[in-house]
């Protein structure tokens, strides 16, 4: 029995004591938990303070603590603070790597919050390296989770970073659309810190078109609110942002004024891939200058920070830079060895911009070493690269160089055609307003900074003289008081005259002060004469700019209505007739065609992919081509001379149906009338026929008939390179006196206007026609107009628009 007894008192002691033990051990836990929140939350307030050393050495002492603890949440936070403190230096591939494991221990316990971070900041690594394909997959996970759990202001971060993916990749409009989605966001929480960014990056992709006004515009609208958050980090970034819209422009002198701020600004925070991108900027003017070797001296800085940090589309960029200087310095193949390193990167991290520029700088190269040809096609190369991501500088930029290049190889027609090219498309993206709005921009933005100080100064004047004013109030009235009880009469009499001495006195300073202060407004007033003088020199020189641009952007319009028949060449060929044709801009992408040949009378309509100025060159191309047909008497079927005209686009255009060729061609009604006999044949390119006629065919699957409209529908293919490429039919008919023919682009029917703003849509324009076939043809045109009118009202038109209409006789 001894035994048993003994057994059942060690079990009852130890039921006693094991809450005991396990209740020390909750505790420990529970202090080593608040421990390590604590040290988190100091590594935090750290990290926001740019003090990342310090905030990477606390999360690693958090790591440690909960590693020891076996604490998840604490491991997985701690993976997740050294990530992001790795991002902020650079050290993308580490970033990546803590990130990743720190993803499972966050997922165990359901922390979404911290999973949307740790995503978001992978995919901000993968984009930094250039894989742009990572980082979407990243982010778009990253938004899933933000969206489930009502993050609103990660939802807002992680979409501004998708917009940084499709920049990346050259597609702008789909990066706007989501930048200004995260703008609105930020916004609405009156974050001003994002918006701010937002509002920068936004500026960055109008640069990247060549939109120079609106860039400023963002970058100023960005920089006075970091101005208010005091933020040194992105005034930096937007100083530097300023300066290269600055250069872009030429103006050398201001951009190399921003530069230096920013650097100034960057190395007082040690901001490493900030500071590369300093140097290369003002490598880059001092280029400009013609000092190579300072030029030089600054890029070799930018590539030992960009290699340090694996920083790889800032290292394209860079070896870019050098390509040219080294060309500028006499070495060609040196310059050649670095651009093809700079194309390897650009082609890898797929940047679409990049690889235009490289390709014309390339061309560059080749063309002093001497192969022409290879530069030719180098750049060709690099305009269609630039076309496709719609990159107007670099287009410019490029046609400039390749009419050098046709001159150089005696071509001298090629040469000719593209330099009008690089002429008329240099003076429409100068624009009229673009230098006015920079100056514009920039005089406010200097003006509210004046005016914001001379706020504060009149406002501490106004304080110290308050308190000055009350300090001697208070000293008059004790002074007076201790006397009155004191003294007699005879002493206030005395006292009286005192006073009146120092109100004496006090006018002698106030006088003085006067002078001075009248000294200040005349030197402010002479200050004022000189910016008022340096406004109207600017004002002139722009006005002399606006002159001139005026005046290329009038001979070009010029030059495409002398290509286009006269009004008297249309009323000697087609008798009856009239047209309506009112192109959205100066230069329009619409054209209309007419011809005599023999016993046959040829007439077309056609509307040309684009408008302003790239569709007026496709239809001085199409007036040409068509021309060149008549001439060689390749017109005896329309359906054939579309089919031909089609192969002379393919090989003018060098259309191979590759991702990277041109997608220009155009739509086209054509036809051939014999006024002997009334034939009428018709052959058309996503562009239909309408005749109003007494005698209508039997309606068919192309030939619509009701009452008596007809329809002759087109082939559903333009004349160009398409995927398919079969012939165009034809169609034939008779026709009888009185019978109308008309023809049309769709400017018409895709015209926005009425009530609801919506598209006046091809029924209705159909049944325009049909109701206004049945009137006078003399009033016809005026019909067209004055509908027109009406529905688009205050609305801005939407494209070119023109209709054309022949009465049979």
């Amino acid at each position: 029995m001894q035994p048993k007894r003994t057994t059942i008192f060690y079990l009852l002691l130890i039921l006693l004591i094991a809450p005991s033990i396990r209740s020390t051990g909750a505790k420990d836990f529970i202090s080593d938990t608040s421990k390590i929140k604590a040290i988190l939350k100091k590594a935090e307030i750290k990290l926001d303070s740019n003090k990342n050393q310090e905030s990477l050495q606390l999360s690693r002492s958090a790591l440690d603590f909960s590693k020891r603890s076996g604490y998840t949440y604490g491991i997985g936070k701690s993976l997740l603070q050294i990530g992001r403190i790795q991002l902020e230096n650079g050290k993308n591939d580490s970033s990546i790597s803590s990130l990743k494991k720190a993803l499972p221990h966050l997922r165990s316990i359901n922390k979404e919050f911290e999973v949307g971070l740790a995503l978001n900041g992978i995919g901000k690594a993968f984009g930094d390296i250039g894989n742009q394909d990572s980082a979407e997959v990243y982010y778009n996970e990253a938004l899933k989770i933000r969206q489930r759990i009502n993050d609103k202001s990660g939802v807002a971060t992680t979409i501004h970073n998708l917009g940084l993916v499709y920049r990346s990749r050259g597609i702008y409009p789909k990066a706007l659309e989501y930048y200004f989605l995260s703008l609105s966001i930020n916004e609405e929480l009156g974050d001003k810190y994002k918006q701010a960014i937002t509002l920068n990056s936004i500026g960055v992709v109008f640069r990247n078109q060549g939109d120079y006004t609106k860039a400023l515009e963002f970058y100023f609208k960005s920089l006075k609110i970091n101005e208010e958050l005091k933020d040194l980090k992105w005034t930096a970034y937007l100083y530097n942002n300023i300066g290269m819209v600055y250069q872009h422009i030429g103006d050398n002198k201001m951009a190399l004024k921003y530069y230096n701020e920013s650097l100034r600004i960057k190395q007082s925070l040690d901001e490493k891939l900030g500071m590369s991108t300093s140097y290369i900027n003002i490598g880059d003017i001092y280029e400009k200058q013609g000092d190579l070797e300072k030029a030089m001296e600054f890029y070799r800085k930018a590539e030992d920070i960009r290699k340090a940090i694996s920083n790889f589309p800032g290292l394209a960029n860079l070896y870019l830079s050098m390509g040219e200087l080294y060309k500028l310095m006499h070495n060609p193949l040196k310059s050649l060895e670095i651009l093809n390193e700079a194309e390897k990167i650009y082609t890898r991290i797929e940047d679409p911009n990049g690889l235009a520029n490289c390709f014309i700088q390339t061309g560059l190269t080749y063309y002093e070493l001497g192969d022409k040809n290879k530069a030719i096609n180098y750049c060709l190369s690099g305009i269609n690269q630039a076309t496709k991501i719609g990159a107007f500088d670099l287009i410019l930029q490029g046609y400039e160089n390749l009419s050098r290049m046709y001159e150089g190889l005696g071509k001298t027609s090629q040469a000719f055609n593209s330099y009008k090219l690089y002429i008329t498309l240099r003076d429409s993206l100068s624009g009229i307003e673009n230098s006015k709005e920079i100056v514009r921009i920039q005089m406010q933005a200097d003006f509210d900074k004046v005016m914001q100080k001379q706020k504060i100064e009149q406002e501490q004047q106004l304080e110290i003289a308050q308190l000055k004013s009350k300090k001697q109030t208070m000293i008059a009235n004790i002074f007076i008081l201790a006397f009155t009880l004191t003294l007699s009469v005879f002493i206030l009499f005395y006292l009286n005259f005192r006073q009146k001495q120092r109100h004496n006195d006090s006018l002698a300073f106030q006088q003085l002060d006067m002078e001075r202060q009248k000294s200040e407004l005349m030197n402010q007033r002479d200050e004022l004469e000189i910016q008022k003088n340096l406004v109207i020199h600017q004002r002139d020189k722009i006005m002399t700019m606006l002159t001139d641009l005026g005046e290329s952007i009038d001979y070009a319009r010029k030059i495409q209505q002398a290509l286009l028949p006269s009004d008297k060449t249309l009323e000697s060929i087609l008798g009856k007739y009239f047209l309506f044709f009112q192109p959205r801009e100066s230069v329009g992408g619409d054209f209309y065609w007419v011809a005599r040949h023999e016993n046959n009378i040829y007439f077309a309509i056609a509307d040309c992919t684009g408008h302003g100025v790239p569709g007026g060159f496709m239809s001085m191309l199409g007036v040409s081509l068509l021309n060149e047909m008549i001439s060689r008497s390749e017109c005896d079927s329309p359906a054939k001379m579309l089919w031909k005209l089609r192969d002379m686009i393919i090989r003018a255009l060098n259309q191979t149906g590759l991702d990277d060729d041109s997608q220009d061609g155009m739509d086209i009604a054509l036809c051939m009338y014999n006024p002997v006999n009334r034939n009428l044949v018709f052959s058309g390119a996503n562009l239909s026929l309408i005749i109003a006629t007494s005698n209508p065919p039997e309606e068919g699957e192309k030939i619509l008939v009701q009452d008596n409209i007809v329809e002759l529908k087109p082939n559903r293919m333009p004349v160009a390179f398409y995927q398919r490429m079969e012939e165009y039919n034809e169609y034939h008919l008779v026709l009888n006196p009185g019978d109308s023919i008309y023809l049309f682009s769709d400017g018409y029917a895709d015209q926005f206007g009425g009530a609801h703003n919506k598209k006046f849509g091809y029924s209705t324009f159909r049944n325009l026609i049909s109701s206004t076939s049945k009137k006078p043809f003399e009033n016809q045109h005026d019909i067209f107009w004055n509908e027109f009118d009406r529905w688009k009202g205050d609305e801005n038109q939407t494209d070119d628009v023109i209709v054309m209409g022949i009465q049979i006789s």
